[in-house]
């Protein structure tokens, strides 16, 4: 593993450490978007099982395969829509701006939203939601993202926002 790749990997840890807690629903950082619409980190099988009891048709997956599947959400006829972001994307490049807004756009009632913890990746892609389909204002969105755990330190993730996601022409009240 190269110095950078290392020094990527204990950042991710450090930003970890205790963000794969599960509430009493087997889904870490689980929160209502908006009326159908959910966010949160990788569910365990009784999150799954939750989840399709609330009637979520659809899953938008932030993580890698390798980070944890989504195998139980197509078991029991959940959608499930992929739009990975790596590693080096959320610390270093920028995540691929085609990828992030086709999973923003395809946040609809009855979706799931989640990356592994459910608090950089899926913040990120909840927050141009927020901005580009509801119309809330940038900074009402951010700080939603940052209330959810978002860490700006996670270079990749923190300039997408702040170079590729522009303010609403007039925000929606």
């Amino acid at each position: 593993m190269s110095l950078v790749g290392g020094l990527a990997s204990l950042l991710l840890l450090a930003i970890s450490v205790g963000a794969a807690e599960k509430n009493d629903h087997g889904i870490p950082h689980f929160a209502e978007v908006a009326p159908g619409i959910y966010r949160g980190g990788q569910p365990s099988p009784a999150g799954w099982a939750y989840l399709a009891s609330l009637g979520v048709k659809y899953d938008v997956k932030l993580n890698t395969t390798n980070e944890g599947s989504d195998a139980e959400a197509a078991r029991l006829g959940i959608a499930v829509k992929t739009f990975p972001i790596q590693l080096s994307e959320q610390t270093f490049s920028k995540p691929n701006r085609t990828n992030l807004w086709a999973a923003a756009r395809s946040i609809q009632p009855h979706t799931f939203i989640h990356c592994s913890h459910g608090q950089d990746r899926t913040g990120l892609v909840v927050g141009i939601y927020r901005v580009t389909v509801l119309g809330q204002s940038k900074s009402a969105a951010y700080a939603e993202m940052r209330e959810h755990g978002f860490h700006p330190v996670l270079r990749g993730l923190y300039r997408a926002w702040k170079d590729d996601v522009p303010e609403p022409a007039v925000p929606k009240k």
